[in-house]
């Protein structure tokens, strides 16, 4: 949880490359934490990298499926900002 939670800071930094470098540390950790794929997605998604992000997204909906209203939300605001902080 200490990867995510740093990814989580660095997002909120809007550093989303070294955000990304701790998801993918939590998730080498514990490939199970729905919420790592979902931040990274989002931050792929922000990146315009659509394609990664959809199979981050999906990875975490299939995990948590009680994660899908969140990032409904989440995800109309990403493109609504045209791909800027959500």
């Amino acid at each position: 949880m200490a990867y995510f939670g740093r990814g989580v800071v660095w997002s909120d930094l809007e550093d989303l490359e070294r955000s990304i470098i701790e998801y993918n540390r939590a998730i080498e950790l514990n490939p199970e934490l729905a919420l790592a794929y979902a931040n990274r997605g989002l931050m792929l998604l922000q990146q315009g990298k659509d394609l990664q992000a959809e199979q981050d997204i999906s990875r975490a909906l299939a995990l948590d499926p009680s994660l899908k209203g969140d990032f409904d939300q989440k995800i109309e605001l990403v493109k609504q900002l045209g791909q800027k902080r959500y």
